[in-house]
């Protein structure tokens, strides 16, 4: 059981096809919602409103070594578990506000403010590169 799970793992996945599926799921519950098939609206809407936190989380994924994706695979797969043992309290932290859509810059003000050391947070925020999470959705 335990090799299955981590076959899994060592498996890349792709990114697109996944949120590809994940948009197919929406429009059948929209067409539902509505008693017809709403088609291609409904999928463009799952791009517009969830694409970007998708990617971000799937970033999240890769780097905390929870899931290879194809899309992401130049960088060090379970990445944070050095920064975790560093910092892990400040690090948990910046990752739970990266996943509530917060920006490098809110994350920096809001380092200042509360007096965290402003260079271990600029470094964690280099190690994480949130910013390489803003891949072009695979739509027509």
């Amino acid at each position: 059981m335990l090799s299955t799970a981590i076959q899994a793992i060592e498996e890349e996945r792709n990114l697109h096809w996944e949120a590809h599926q994940e948009a197919e799921c929406h429009k059948w519950i929209e067409s539902q919602k509505h008693g017809h098939d709403v088609g291609e609206t409904a999928i463009q809407e799952w791009y517009h409103v969830h694409w970007p936190h998708y990617c971000r989380c799937k970033r999240l994924e890769h780097l905390g070594g929870l899931q290879r994706w194809d899309e992401i695979n130049d960088e060090p797969f379970g990445h944070l578990y050095s920064l975790l043992e560093a910092n892990e309290l400040l690090v948990d932290r910046i990752l739970d506000r990266i996943l509530s859509g917060h920006e490098n810059l809110t994350l920096i003000n809001w380092a200042m403010e509360w007096g965290l050391p402003e260079e271990k947070v600029h470094s964690i925020l280099l190690q994480i590169n949130v910013n390489r999470s803003r891949l072009e959705p695979a739509i027509s």
